[in-house]
């Protein structure tokens, strides 16, 4: 009864892919019917990656970088979705940086020559569309009217940033971060490929204040010792 159970979700078709599969009915579990209700169950969406990742470094610190871009372009979100988070994890001391700028520069700046441990996201995603690959909504700065505008950030575009902090997990708190494109590549399947063991993002829209609550909960959990799979459940 304590055991629990991780489905690995392999779809090599798009389409399949984008299925909520979270809201399958496994008919013998009739307390809980649906996957995405029953904590003992966990759906992972596999990538088949094409060489090894590489061992952690050992760290002293267990560090965090949030990026929060809820003003810009499109409706503002309600309010900062800011990790909470302890002053130690695992017997480490807990850094938290909060990128104050959702710019590009400024998360290159704040993450440049560090070894990160979580990188969270919480804005809006921009789905794919025609040959556009799905991204993340950061901003720039216009130079003549110096207004911050939206700037779209593929998958491909954040792991470059990212690439060398060696972050082991990453949440993405924004609409189809986690949706695969029907052409080109999502976000979170870009980062998966591009070494980072775990990304946990939105196949789909999703209400504001159910991703609040989930962040929440997540971090939560998380940090009280339990594993991404209970975390996530």
């Amino acid at each position: 009864p304590d055991e629990a159970l991780r489905l690995r979700l392999t779809c090599e078709d798009n389409a399949l892919s984008r299925l909520p599969w979270e809201f399958a009915r496994i008919g013998e579990l009739s307390d809980n019917p649906r996957i995405a209700a029953n904590p003992k169950l966990s759906l992972v969406r596999h990538e088949v990656l094409t060489a090894p990742q590489e061992d952690q470094i050992e760290r002293d610190n267990f560090v965090i970088v949030s990026v929060n871009c809820n003003k810009v372009g499109r409706r503002a979100l309600l309010k900062p979705d800011v990790p909470e988070v302890p002053d130690h994890y695992l017997g480490r001391a807990v850094e938290h940086i909060v990128v104050e700028a959702p710019t590009v520069d400024a998360l290159r700046a704040a993450v440049r020559n560090k070894l990160v441990d979580i990188f969270h996201f919480s804005g809006h995603g921009d789905p794919a569309a025609g040959s556009a690959p799905a991204g993340l909504v950061f901003q720039t700065i216009d130079e003549r009217s110096g207004k911050a505008r939206p700037h779209i950030v593929s998958g491909a575009e954040l792991w470059k940033i990212l690439r060398d902090t060696e972050v082991s997990l990453t949440l993405l708190s924004a609409c189809h971060s986690g949706a695969r494109a029907t052409a080109g590549i999502g976000v979170a399947q870009a980062l998966v490929q591009g070494g980072i063991p775990i990304v946990v993002a939105m196949q789909h829209e999703v209400v504001e204040s159910h991703a609040k609550r989930f962040t929440s909960q997540f971090y939560k959990t998380l940090f009280t010792g339990a594993t991404v799979d209970e975390a996530v459940s």
